[in-house]
């Protein structure tokens, strides 16, 4: 594919495009050139969703130091992030990941649609279809659950400036990826209109034609977690079952044009905190976000328009619980296996060994001068992104379904023994083992060659560097 663009709805689509996010960050292949994600969400000041956002401007501010001709050599951070605002030029929304709804949504459902003005007769259908709650609901933090209420919110971004910008950027050979979880409110209703706006798309709408035609899939995520329970709750993990096999339901019956539809879900564990929404819904990452985002991957590589609807589900080869890299089968291993560990190797490396490496040769010897690089904007993203990519697999170790594929404490005695599931030999006979070891890598990669290749850039050096001697070492020492 060119582009690809996700939609991600909701709280489980930000958390889903944060999952891939990190793994495009350790050099996953993905079948495009581009990734374009576009978050659909009411709830403005979601926890999860900033964290996803911010997680996005790194990656796209480290990326951009480094050389789209060197993605060969240097495979981190190797694929473009882009925004629709960068694909239309506009400088002023270059960081703008959430599409506009359209109206203000922080406000009452009822106050939204005007509906104190509304005749005798259409307050009789809305109270027949809304109850008086739902009517004088805030929506500033979703539609907690109700479906029903999201499909009249989200059906009034089709026509506006920034699904304009979205139909516009499209071309033929870019595909179409929609994140939703299917037992809330945003995502259930999020997606089946999505998909109808899509392929129903006319004029004046730019492209339409294309839009009718494009590869479409989607990710359905069913209940896998579970909200501590209390008296006034509004949201209750105990009507997640009903509302997905209603929606499932409709879906059979209604939903029309899609091209692959992937389904993930996992019996819930461990309760979260309950949080309607705002700045303190910050669900922890889970395996099956991991999953999610592996969907939308598949697709980019396996997905085309045309011919019968592909329906696709996700397991791993045993009932491991902690699951590690070796449980997954052998397509999903092939994909995630090397990169995810070089990837954490240089994140252990960041955060455990660098305050200890700034002395050698490689660090502070020739040009660039490595030693200049903390303190600016650089490495204030780096050093956020490691920490986040670290704090990711920490908490997917930590529900009751688990997927542990690293030991992320600080084993200097076997640095290189920390895949979990794969014993790695000392080599008795070597002079340096262990970070000492790697640092060897890393004094070995000539570093003129690799200030070349990334057309002068120190700090696009500096990555190419260090992702030349993690290949080495996970290849020499893991040898996964």
């Amino acid at each position: 594919m060119n582009k690809l663009f996700i939609f991600a709805i909701g709280g489980t689509g930000s958390r889903v495009l944060k999952a891939l996010t990190h793994l495009l960050a350790a050099g996953v292949d993905i079948n495009a050139t581009t990734v374009v994600p576009i978050i659909i969400d009411t709830d403005a000041k979601g926890g999860n969703m900033a964290e996803t956002t911010d997680l996005l401007n790194r990656y796209r501010a480290i990326r951009s130091h480094l050389a789209d001709t060197d993605t060969a050599n240097t495979t981190f951070f190797k694929t473009r992030i882009a925004t629709l605002g960068e694909l239309a030029g506009d400088n002023t929304n270059q960081d703008q990941y959430v599409m506009n709804i359209g109206g203000d949504t922080d406000r009452q459902f009822s106050q939204y649609f005007d509906l104190p003005t509304i005749d005798a007769a259409n307050k009789a259908l809305i109270d027949m279809l809304y109850t008086d709650k739902e009517q004088k609901a805030m929506m500033d933090v979703g539609f907690k659950g109700h479906p029903n209420m999201g499909c009249a919110v989200l059906n009034q971004f089709v026509g506006n400036a920034e699904f304009n910008n979205f139909a516009n950027a499209f071309s033929p050979g870019d595909g179409i990826f929609i994140v939703s979880s299917i037992f809330g409110g945003t995502g259930a209703s999020g997606f089946p209109l999505l998909l109808k706006n899509i392929r129903l798309a006319a004029a004046p709408t730019p492209n339409h034609a294309h839009l009718q035609e494009a590869p479409v899939g989607a990710v359905t995520v069913m209940p896998y977690f579970k909200l501590a329970d209390a008296l006034g709750n509004e949201i209750k993990s105990s009507t997640f079952l009903t509302k997905t096999k209603a929606a499932l339901t409709y879906y059979e019956k209604n939903l029309q044009g899609i091209d692959s539809l992937y389904y993930v879900k996992d019996t819930p564990g461990n309760a979260y905190d309950y949080d309607e929404g705002g700045p303190g819904q910050k669900n922890e990452a889970h395996f099956v976000e991991f999953i999610s985002a592996l969907a939308a991957i598949d697709f980019a590589a396996n997905g085309a328009h045309g011919g019968a609807a592909t329906y696709k589900e996700f397991s791993t080869q045993t009932n491991n619980n902690p699951a590690k890299l070796n449980d997954l089968f052998l397509d999903a291993y092939q994909l995630v296996a090397r990169p995810m560990t070089e990837f954490a190797l240089f994140c252990k490396f960041m955060k455990y060994e660098l305050p200890n490496a700034t002395t050698q040769d490689w660090y502070k010897i020739g040009t660039p001068d490595f030693t200049q690089l903390p303190g600016g904007n650089f490495w204030a993203n780096l050093t956020g992104f490691y920490g986040s990519h670290l704090t990711w697999l920490e908490q997917m170790a930590s529900h009751d379904t688990k997927f542990a594929p690293f030991m992320l404490n600080d084993n200097r005695n076997d640095v290189f023994g920390f895949v979990n599931g794969k014993n790695t030999k000392s080599d008795t006979w070597k002079s340096a083992s262990n970070w000492a070891l790697y640092e060897v890598y890393l004094n070995k990669v000539n570093k003129a060659k690799a200030l070349n290749r990334q057309n002068n850039s120190h700090e696009g050096c500096f990555i190419a560097i260090v992702c030349e001697a993690t290949h080495t070492a996970v290849e020499k020492k893991i040898k996964l």
